[in-house]
C-alpha cells in the first residue's frame, strides 16, 4: 500500500547519510522545486525509491493498492514510486533498470474522489454546481483564479475544485498553501462581499501553521487590513496563517490519517 508522504515515510539510505540527504531535499523544497524534481533527487539518493523496492522482492509478484496525492499525475509519482520505476530509473542512470514485471496497481482513492463527493453533496441544493478546473502552481494566483472564475458570472453558483497547489517559504512566519490561496481569493474578490470561498487540505495540517484550511470573501482584505495586515507583507514574511487568525479565517480540524490533496469550494451567493 502506498500514500501520500510515503517519500518521507519510507527510508532506504544509509543511517550515516540521512542528515545530508535530507538537508538536499528540505533545500530543494524551501527552492519551490517541483514534485518531478524532488522525486528524481529522492530516486537518485534512495535505493527504495524508482522501484527499488520491487528490485528487492524480485522475484515476487506484486500488487500495489496507491492512495494518490498528486492530482493529474501518473501514479509513480505517489510516494516516490517504491514499485513503480520513474523514466529516470528506466533509462539506467539513477538506479539501474527493473528486471522484474510491473506490479499490478489499483488507484483506490485521489483527488478526484474528494471532489465527487462534495459536488455530490452538493447538488440539489440551492444553488447551481459545477467542477472547476484543477488548480496547481502558485497558491496565491491560484486563488486569484478561483476568484475570477465567480467575478465572470452573473449567477448565484458553486465551484468545487481539487489539486495542490505550491507556495515559496519567505520569512518566518506561519502559513501554507490554502491559506496563501485565501489571501488570493480575497485579493481577486475585494469588495464583492457575495462572494467567499473554503479552501483545505485532506490531511488536515497545512504548512507550518496547525490549521488545517482557510476561508476568505469579499471583506476579507478590509477587515485585515483594519487588523494591520497588508497581503504583500503578510506573503513576504509567509505570515497567512498568522494574518487569517487575526480576521476569524483559519479552519481547524485536525490531521484526517489519509492525504488525497485539496479541495476547494468557492461560491457566489447572490
Amino acid at each position: 500500500c502506498v500514500s501520500g508522504g510515503a517519500s518521507s515515510m519510507l527510508c532506504g539510505w544509509p543511517r550515516d547519510e540521512h542528515a545530508h540527504n535530507l538537508a538536499q531535499i528540505r533545500a530543494l523544497q524551501r527552492a519551490g522545486a517541483p514534485i518531478t524534481v524532488l522525486n528524481a533527487a529522492r530516486s537518485a539518493l534512495d535505493p527504495l525509491k524508482a522501484g527499488g523496492v520491487a528490485r528487492r522482492l524480485h522475484p515476487a509478484r506484486l500488487l500495489s493498492l496507491v492512495l494518490s496525492d498528486t492530482p493529474g499525475a501518473p501514479l509513480e509519482v505517489v510516494g516516490s514510486g517504491p514499485t513503480l520505476a520513474t523514466d529516470a530509473a528506466l533509462a539506467g542512470d539513477v538506479t539501474g533498470p527493473i528486471d522484474t514485471p510491473p506490479p499490478t496497481t489499483v488507484e483506490i482513492a485521489g483527488n478526484h474522489d474528494l471532489v465527487d463527493g462534495v459536488l455530490d453533496a452538493l447538488r440539489g441544493r440551492q444553488l447551481p454546481v459545477f467542477r472547476a478546473t484543477p488548480f496547481c502552481g502558485d497558491a496565491f494566483e491560484q486563488g486569484r483564479a478561483l476568484a475570477s472564475i465567480l467575478a465572470r458570472r452573473e449567477a448565484p453558483v458553486i465551484a468545487v475544485a481539487g489539486g495542490e497547489c505550491t507556495t515559496t517559504r519567505h520569512g518566518d512566519g506561519d502559513g501554507g498553501r490554502t491559506m496563501e490561496m485565501a489571501l488570493g481569493f480575497a485579493d481577486g474578490c475585494h469588495g464583492q462581499p457575495a462572494c467567499a470561498a473554503l479552501f483545505i487540505t485532506s490531511d488536515g495540517v497545512d504548512g507550518t501553521s496547525n490549521a488545517s484550511g482557510a476561508i476568505a470573501d469579499g471583506t476579507s482584505c478590509a477587515r485585515l487590513e483594519s487588523a494591520g495586515y497588508a497581503i504583500p507583507e503578510v506573503l513576504a514574511r509567509s505570515a497567512s496563517a498568522n494574518a487569517l487568525a487575526a480576521i476569524d479565517g483559519l479552519v481547524r480540524f485536525g490531521p484526517t490519517d489519509t492525504n488525497v490533496a485539496d479541495l476547494a469550494v468557492v461560491w457566489r451567493s447572490q
